[in-house]
């Protein structure tokens, strides 16, 4: 059977529980802020690739239906901006899918972890092609 602590011993202890509720409270509502912040830069990423993709490939559609160039060389610059964007996406699709689906181990070794590590877990999911959740669900990486 468990001890029992009296009355007094129990409020004795009171001002040291509400100080470490109130610590783990501060560094959970920081945790929760970083990861937010997080996800929508990476949310952010994700779609300025997009962004690029359409307006790359819209204006080599122009192009090739006889458009003129509007400055020398935009085509060239329009099917390098398909490269890099081809080049990032599938690294900036994996920061969005751990920290969007990711079980909170593999979003807290993301969010705290050196550069080092963040590419390691951003590896890690490219070669899986995708994440697990808390209940071992597998998300894949969308491109």
């Amino acid at each position: 059977m468990k001890p029992q602590l009296s009355r007094t011993r129990r409020r004795e202890f009171l001002p040291a529980h509400r100080i470490l509720h109130e610590r783990t409270e501060r560094e959970a509502c920081r945790v929760a802020e970083m990861e937010r912040l997080a996800w929508l830069a990476a949310r952010d990423r994700c779609l300025q690739l997009e962004k690029i993709r359409r307006n790359a490939k819209r204006r080599l559609a122009e192009l090739s239906r006889g458009s003129p160039e509007k400055f020398a060389g935009e085509r060239a610059l329009a099917q390098a901006a398909l490269r890099e964007v081809a080049r990032c996406e599938p690294h900036e699709s994996a920061a969005y899918t751990i920290l969007s689906f990711a079980s909170r181990y593999d979003r807290l070794r993301y969010l705290r972890g050196s550069d080092a590590e963040r590419e390691a877990l951003v590896r890690e999911t490219l070669a899986r092609g995708g994440v697990r959740d808390e209940r071992g669900r597998f998300q894949e990486i969308l491109l």
